[in-house]
């Protein structure tokens, strides 16, 4: 048989690329059960087995939920589409296993979206909330009278706000744009600026706390809101998202 060099190269390129895969696939799939099988928790001083699931702190744990919602994702997605429910979702967000929604038709359907959503995973459980702020992530969400949506920031209870100490040894640089971050992050979830002023004024209060000057403190702020002002132009000019 006579086969030309220029044939050979590729179709030998071709074999090892699906040798590498097919061996990266069987590698990884080894890997996975190794982390699955040895999930430990540790809590008041004892440590626990993990029998299922992923447990929080994980470096691996993201990365695989957010495969196995991926999947999850496109087989409703899909079957959604051929039940004709689709059509009526207005938005769909997904952050790893947090998903959010609104919806554009009646509550008969929206029941059937729901119960088709619950119908693909025994573990993955949907629910709709009518009339009411809706927590997602670090914010919430509302619908004015026009049905637009309003978003605020949201803080869980149990949730602290603490601060880098004055007398830490991370440079002054570092802790006042930590700051800054967080006042345009609480800026950045409010649909009205007003809404984020009392979160803003907590985290002042905390900064205080940790004896850090007015001064300083009015300076990180004010850092926070330039930086805030700077996302919606770029925003404005389309170069970004506002999320």
């Amino acid at each position: 048989t006579i086969i030309m060099n220029d044939d050979v190269i590729p179709n030998a390129a071709d074999f090892t690329d699906a040798i590498r895969k097919q061996l990266l696939q069987q590698i990884l799939t080894i890997v996975i059960g190794l982390v699955l099988a040895g999930n430990v928790a540790h809590f008041n001083g004892e440590f626990f087995k993990w029998l299922s699931g992923l447990t929080m702190g994980s470096r691996c744990s993201p990365d695989l939920a957010n495969i196995y919602m991926r999947r999850w994702t496109r087989k409703f997605h899909a079957q959604a589409r051929t039940a004709n429910l689709w059509r009526w979702v207005a938005f769909e967000r997904r952050y790893l296993d947090d998903i959010s929604g609104g919806w554009n038709a009646s509550k008969d359907l929206l029941q059937k979206y729901i119960d088709l959503a619950n119908s693909i995973d025994p573990f993955i459980r949907v629910t709709s909330v009518i009339g009411q702020k809706v927590p997602v992530l670090d914010m919430t969400l509302s619908l004015d009278k026009d049905g637009k949506t309003i978003t605020t920031f949201y803080k869980k209870e149990i949730a602290t706000l603490e601060c880098i100490r004055d007398f830490s040894a991370h440079p002054y640089n570092t802790a006042k744009n930590a700051i800054a971050s967080e006042v345009a992050r609480r800026l950045q979830r409010c649909s009205f600026p007003k809404d984020a002023q009392p979160f803003i004024d907590d985290l002042a209060k905390a900064a205080r706390e940790q004896k850090w000057s007015k001064m300083f403190v009015r300076r990180a702020v004010a850092m926070g809101r330039e930086r805030h002002e700077g996302i919606l132009r770029q925003v404005r000019r389309r170069e970004r998202s506002l999320y």
